[in-house]
């Protein structure tokens, strides 16, 4: 059995106008080992951000509505859009407060000289909390 964790990842992806199937090439900038298909069959429901080419066209966001053992995924909705190779997004976006944590352990870390033995500050600590999955 396959499972992700975490929010989500870059893929690559290309679809057609009017069509709802999504071919996914893999994550950017990583190549996946090739057990490890971009999308996995049980992330239906997923959530997936592709640019619909230029800047002013804005997104398109959808979700998956299935994906087949080969990683072959077709989307809730059709895309009003044609664009190939783009990066897209698959899955939710890290919370703010994640992204604002990991920045503040890098300022400690850098006005530290690094960070070998410094204990984390209890209010970064406090920041993590409610995404801890304390589950081993």
């Amino acid at each position: 059995m396959q499972f992700r964790c975490g929010y989500g990842a870059p893929i690559t992806c290309s679809m057609t106008n009017g069509s709802s199937p999504l071919t996914v090439t893999g994550s950017v900038p990583l190549t996946f080992n090739p057990d490890d298909a971009p999308l996995l069959p049980g992330e239906t429901g997923l959530s997936i951000s592709v640019p619909r080419g230029d800047a002013s066209s804005g997104t398109f966001n959808t979700f998956v509505a299935s994906v087949d053992g080969s990683g072959k995924t077709t989307l809730a909705a059709s895309p009003q859009a044609t664009v190939s190779n783009v990066p897209g997004w698959a899955g939710l976006p890290v919370p703010a407060v994640i992204t604002t944590a990991i920045k503040m352990l890098a300022e400690l870390c850098y006005e530290d000289g690094g960070c070998d033995d410094v204990p984390i500050p209890r209010g970064i600590e406090a920041f993590l909390d409610p995404y801890r999955n304390l589950v081993a």
